[in-house]
């Protein structure tokens, strides 16, 4: 019996160049610094993008 759901493509995330990944993390990084980086980058996109 087929499913009916619908089977979407997943949307396209944009690429983030490396030159900005190289600004934010200088080597490896555990959870706590990853959310913390992406806390800050979502909070600045928010101030820059949602006046």
């Amino acid at each position: 019996m087929p499913s009916k759901t619908s089977k979407k493509k997943p949307a396209l995330l944009p690429t983030i160049p490396k030159e900005l990944i190289d600004q934010i993390a200088d080597g490896p990084m555990n959870a706590e610094a990853i959310n913390a980086a992406s806390m800050a980058f979502k909070k600045g996109a928010c101030q820059e993008f949602c006046v």
